[in-house]
């Protein structure tokens, strides 16, 4: 990703400088530069930071939540968004609780908050959660298995579950070309992959 995004920026320099350029991109320096969050969290508070599972580091609650039938990412950014949140599920009491009062305290006491959430959340199931959420406009969104994400209107609209085009792999789906072209026609079918021994899949020696 940050070697496609180099080669763009030297070629966009190109026609202005005249000259060509090297785009050095090392591995290391790309996880570097993705721990831009956990570099600012240790070096303003001195705390190394420790694995926290899938929500978010510093906005609470900002993450996965078990209802009664599957889990819903609820992303509630600041006071008055947790205090709508705390409406819609039912329990307007957690925003007056003391442990809860800003994202600080949130955040602080995150297992006590998680443990409230999902108690209110599990009388009902995902689904009529989103309905209820997105209603009170909070961001929100269903966690999805493989299967889910495949039979998604959305994924398949944006071509991104294809068939394999052949007989022999019908049923079998491949994931898609993320970039759209406006210039270059989008596939509705992969072909198929040539059968071992065929020409052209010989290793090189």
């Amino acid at each position: 990703m940050f070697a496609a995004t180099g080669t763009i920026a030297a070629l966009q320099q190109r026609p202005l400088t005249g000259k060509g350029a090297r785009v050095d991109v090392a591995m290391l320096d790309s996880q570097v530069a993705l721990l831009e969050n956990a570099i600012a969290r240790y070096v303003t508070s001195g705390q190394v930071p420790r694995p926290i599972g899938a929500r978010h580091p510093s906005i609470t609650p900002f993450g996965a939540f078990e209802t009664k039938r599957g889990q819903v990412v609820i992303a509630s950014g600041h006071d008055a968004l947790f205090r709508k949140l705390c409406d819609v599920l039912g329990a307007p009491t957690l925003a007056d609780d003391p442990r809860f009062a800003t994202n600080a305290e949130r955040c602080a006491n995150e297992p006590a908050l998680r443990a409230e959430l999902e108690r209110a959340l599990a009388s009902a199931d995902c689904e009529s959660w989103l309905a209820r959420l997105e209603a009170a406009e909070i961001p929100c969104a269903p966690v999805q298995n493989v299967a889910e994400v495949l039979a998604h209107p959305q994924v398949k609209a944006r071509n991104m579950a294809l068939p394999i085009d052949a007989p022999e792999y019908a049923g079998v789906i491949v994931a898609g070309n993320p970039v759209k072209i406006s210039t270059m026609r989008e596939k509705k079918s992969v072909k198929a992959p040539p059968k071992l021994g065929a020409a052209g899949t010989a290793l090189p020696r």
